[in-house]
């Protein structure tokens, strides 16, 4: 699945909301997908050198976090359930594990 110049930009915008509305930080997002803050970055920018499967992941990732976090994530145009079938052929998508908030709310902090 190649995507032109507006669809890249409109992932990385959504991704970008996403990582906003969960009110985690990039080194947390990192942390729980076990993946470098560069291959984070390369995956919601949708740089060269990046693993296409880091970008699913983060998708993801982003938008259960935003559900977790009480918020609403971002509709997603490009990266789309039927998008999600034709990378199914290309790569193996994983599932994301989930970040666990009660540890926050358990500490008495706000996000």
């Amino acid at each position: 699945m190649s995507l032109n110049i507006f669809q890249r930009r409109a992932v990385t915008k959504t991704l970008l909301s996403d990582l906003d509305r969960s009110g985690l930080t990039r080194d947390e997002v990192a942390a729980d997908l076990r993946i470098t803050t560069d291959q984070l970055d390369k995956a919601i920018r949708m740089a060269a050198g990046g693993d296409p499967t880091h970008i699913w992941l983060v998708r993801d990732y982003l938008h259960q976090a935003v559900i977790d976090a009480g918020g609403e994530p971002t509709e997603h145009t490009v990266l789309t359930e039927a998008s999600r079938a034709k990378a199914r052929q290309w790569f193996t998508m994983t599932i994301p594990p989930r970040h666990d908030f009660s540890a926050v709310a358990a500490r008495g902090e706000a996000r």
